[in-house]
C-alpha cells in the first residue's frame, strides 16, 4: 500500500470535517498574519517543508506486519487522528474572543500541531521511513550504511559494515 493514503483521513479530518463544523475556522485555518522581513523566509521554509510532508509518503510503501515498530506505528497513527479530530472540533467553536482556552486546549497553546506530529510519526513507523529519528530501529535497510548501533542490534545480520 502506498504511504500516500495514510494521509487521506488526516485531510479528510483537516478540511472536510473542519468545513462541516464551522465554515469561518476554514477561513480562519488557511491565514497567516503579515509577513515582515526574516518573517517571509520562515513562511517559505514552512511551506516547502509542508510540502515536503505531503510528497514523501508517495515514495514510500506500508507493508503490515505484527513487529512492535509497526504497532507503535499504528498506535500513534490513530492517535494522531483522533487527537487531530478533537483539536479540529475545538478549533471550530472558538469562544467570544477568537480564543480555544477549554477542553484540549487547556494542555497545549496548539493542541493542533502536537495532533500533527504524532499522525506523522506514526506514519514514519508505519513506513519505515529512512528519515525516522536514528534512536528508533526503524527495520529500513535502504541506508545500511548510516544505522546507528541501535537499529544494527535491533536487525543483526544486515549490516555491510
Amino acid at each position: 500500500m502506498n504511504g500516500f493514503i495514510l494521509l487521506l483521513p488526516f485531510f479528510f479530518i483537516r478540511f472536510a470535517v473542519l468545513a462541516v463544523l464551522d465554515r469561518t475556522s476554514l477561513q480562519r485555518a488557511a491565514m497567516f498574519a503579515p509577513l515582515k522581513g526574516n518573517e517571509k523566509t520562515a513562511y517559505y521554509i514552512y511551506q516547502l517543508t509542508n510540502a515536503g510532508v505531503i510528497l514523501y509518503p508517495f515514495f514510500l510503501t506500508v507493508k503490515p506486519k505484527l513487529s512492535p515498530l509497526f504497532l507503535v506505528g499504528l498506535i500513534c497513527y490513530l492517535l494522531g487522528l483522533l487527537l487531530c479530530l478533537f483539536t479540529v472540533k475545538a478549533f471550530s467553536s472558538p469562544d467570544k474572543s477568537g480564543l480555544n482556552t477549554d477542553g484540549i486546549c487547556r494542555f497545549s497553546r496548539n493542541p493542533m500541531y502536537v495532533s500533527y506530529f504524532v499522525c506523522f510519526l506514526g506514519i514514519a513507523l508505519l513506513t519505515s521511513s529512512p528519515l525516522t529519528p536514528p534512536y528508533i530501529p526503524s527495520g529500513n535497510t535502504s541506508l545500511l550504511p548510516l544505522q546507528t548501533p541501535l537499529q544494527r542490534a535491533a536487525h543483526p545480520g544486515r549490516s555491510i559494515s
